[in-house]
């Protein structure tokens, strides 16, 4: 079989795979030719080239040939992103893992918002990442934090300064600084900082609550819960109030017989 049998043979063989009909100019002919033969051996085929693909509206060709090529940069492209999520959660460098490593599919599940598994951790801790571990656990306490306190409109997935700092001393019913509470207020988290002086108030309940157990001398009765019922019968007697049957009642059940003489004094003074 000779030599343009061959090349017809194999035009036609490409025309079919690139998906174009039969063209009836042969200089046509000879430049799709050259384009279909460069995209099956892998090269890129320039704009031009593609231009005259639309120009003569083989837009099947240009759909086939941009798919191909999309498909040949693809492995590039996989490992370029993996090897970002290596950095971005503190994978040391000289911890080999090829593109393969179940432990991208890990880091994957966690970039895209599903929650890990026991057997990712498993995986994790297997490959001695424990930076990659704590970094994991930050992440998953800010986000309980963020939906806790009410700041889910911060849409980062890391833990960031200053707010992952606040929400954790909120959590732990610390008291913030000025600038703390300004930052809130400056940064829309105004239902964060609500709940922030709700705690400013609970806490300065218990320091009173804590004051009128010094006072009247019962500071060795356990409760401290400003619900109490102990720390609405003090304020009773702070404020010089009648104490009823109830109160009396409970007072005796506790053996806080104390208060029940104080309230006497009261009432006959």
């Amino acid at each position: 079989m000779d030599s343009i049998t061959l090349q017809r043979m194999h035009f036609d063989h490409l025309r079919v795979k690139y998906k174009v009909a039969d063209n009836r100019s042969a200089a046509s002919n000879s430049f799709l030719y050259l384009i279909l033969r460069k995209a099956d051996l892998g090269m890129q085929v320039t704009d031009i080239e593609l231009q005259w693909l639309a120009e003569n509206r083989l837009f099947n060709c240009i759909e086939f040939i941009s798919l191909q090529q999309y498909k040949a940069e693809e492995e590039n492209r996989l490992e370029a992103e993996l090897m970002q999520l290596r950095a971005k959660y503190r994978i040391p460098q000289n911890v080999e893992l090829p593109i393969s490593s179940s432990i991208f599919s890990v880091l994957w599940k966690l970039e895209t918002g599903h929650a890990l598994g026991n057997s990712d951790f498993e995986l994790l801790n297997a490959h001695n990442l424990l930076e990659t571990v704590a970094l994991i656990q930050d992440i998953t306490n800010f986000l309980q934090l963020k939906t806790k306190f009410k700041a889910t409109h911060n849409l980062s997935l890391f833990p960031e300064e200053p707010l992952y700092l606040i929400l954790k001393k909120l959590d732990a019913k610390e008291e913030l600084s000025n600038s703390e509470s300004e930052w809130l207020l400056e940064s829309g988290f105004k239902k964060t900082l609500e709940i922030c002086r709700q705690q400013e108030n609970i806490r300065k309940t218990e320091l009173k609550f804590l004051e009128l157990k010094s006072k009247y001398q019962v500071s060795f009765y356990p409760d401290t819960s400003i619900s109490s019922q102990l720390y609405s019968i003090l304020k009773k007697i702070e404020s010089r109030g009648d104490l009823d049957i109830k109160d009396i009642g409970w007072l005796k059940n506790e053996k806080l017989d104390i208060i029940i003489k104080l309230d006497e004094e009261q009432k006959v003074s």
